[in-house]
């Protein structure tokens, strides 16, 4: 009977509020009630707004923390990545360098190795390489790079690495010949530190500091002929001794090497003339 009353009730207001005019009495209770309730939702908005909010946020913390993790772990993949590629690409313009190394020594066999670390004993500047006698490696064979003379391969050589003793070590010598005044010598190292010594030079040579020095093929030494050494960097004043002091700055920076070419005596050795190779 109670819900019978009411929907009777409803559907009497319904109808008064449709035929009712503008100025009607429905009218009036309720520009009245929603003079009295607007207030009171507008405050009742007011106070539970930041509430409703507080309970969004923490709702949309966890997205934003598992998004944020996975934008830091985006960044840090990024940054690797770029890393990375830097790194590739100055491997691949030493690579690049050593290829068009390999086309001046065309009609000998280059063999591209990798430094692998120091060698075994602390008393002669040499180092290891990834590569030996599988490679066709073997003792007193040229070590090169695109600058310039390295060393020459001496033993221990094994199946898979092999030992260069290096130009600067004072037990190396290699014939070499000032390129400008075609003067020849022996260059010998004088420890890692300093720099090289050209041997066996007359007194009287005409010889001036930048004068590129080259390896020679004088006493069928180990090198081509015209590989570079480096240039003079100092000459000694002239004395009684029958030689005259000549330094040398090696053209290669062992300091940074990280890749090496081995000469395998394949064929006719060739000289090497800024890239290009001629017949010796």
């Amino acid at each position: 009977m109670l819900l019978l009353a009411f929907l009777v009730l409803c559907v009497g207001i319904i109808t008064l509020d449709f035929r009712q005019t503008q100025t009607g009495p429905l009218q009036r209770v309720q520009e009245f009630a929603a003079a009295v309730v607007t207030p009171l939702q507008r405050g009742f908005t007011v106070v539970t707004r930041p509430v409703g909010n507080l309970f969004t946020s923490l709702a949309e913390l966890a997205n934003l923390r598992s998004e944020n993790t996975r934008l830091k772990a985006e960044v840090e993949r990024l940054n690797a990545a770029a890393d990375q590629s830097d790194v590739f690409e100055a491997e691949n313009v030493t690579l690049r360098r050593h290829a068009r190394l390999r086309e001046s020594f065309a009609s000998m066999t280059p063999v591209t190795a990798q430094i692998i670390g120091n060698s075994s004993t602390n008393w002669k500047e040499a180092v290891q390489i990834d590569k030996g006698r599988a490679a066709g490696i073997r003792p007193d064979m040229a070590v090169i790079e695109p600058d310039g003379v390295v060393g020459k391969i001496v033993p221990p050589v094994t199946r898979t690495s092999a030992t260069v003793l290096l130009l600067t070590d004072p037990s190396f010598g290699a014939a070499a010949r000032i390129t400008e005044a075609e003067i020849t010598g022996i260059v010998t190292g004088s420890g890692s530190s300093e720099n090289l010594s050209m041997k066996l030079v007359d007194n009287d040579a005409n010889v001036s500091v930048g004068d590129a020095v080259e390896t020679s093929s004088f006493n069928n030494g180990v090198f081509p002929p015209t590989i570079p050494i480096g240039e003079v960097t100092a000459v000694g004043e002239e004395r009684a001794a029958l030689d005259k002091e000549v330094e040398v700055e090696a053209a290669v920076n062992f300091r940074n090497l990280e890749y090496v070419d081995v000469l395998l005596e394949t064929g006719p050795r060739i000289a090497f003339q800024g890239g290009r190779a001629d017949g010796g």
